[in-house]
């Protein structure tokens, strides 16, 4: 494993560690707001948990996904600073699967251009 993928693999790591800080979130807010929260925090916490322990790439990928789709879905009811939040912890989010993105075709090609 190179540097590279050893520094992706961190940085899938950190997106995991943050999910299992957005699980906890949901988990008050089902407590407190609404129950049926607790479906969200599960599929959350599971990919949280494969992002990382697994440093999965799959799971860094549903869990982006995930993310900035619940941040879509929360504009019309949140503030300009909430939003601005949100769309910053996305585009970070984002990067990471994009530099994934880029190594994983680096790889592929240097794999099939040895073969």
């Amino acid at each position: 494993m190179n540097s590279e993928q050893i520094k992706n693999n961190e940085n899938i790591e950190n997106v995991g560690a943050f999910l299992w800080f957005s699980t906890a979130v949901i988990i008050l807010q089902a407590w407190f707001i609404d129950p049926y929260l607790i479906i969200d925090a599960l599929v959350v916490g599971i990919m949280a948990y494969y992002a990382y322990s697994k440093a999965s790439k799959k799971a860094l990928y549903f869990g982006t996904g995930y993310y900035v789709l619940g941040t879509l879905l929360m504009i019309p009811e949140s503030t300009s600073l909430g939003i601005g939040i949100r769309l910053a912890i996305s585009f970070w989010m984002c990067s990471v699967c994009w530099e994934a993105i880029k190594l994983n075709r680096s790889s592929n090609y240097a794999l099939t251009k040895n073969a």
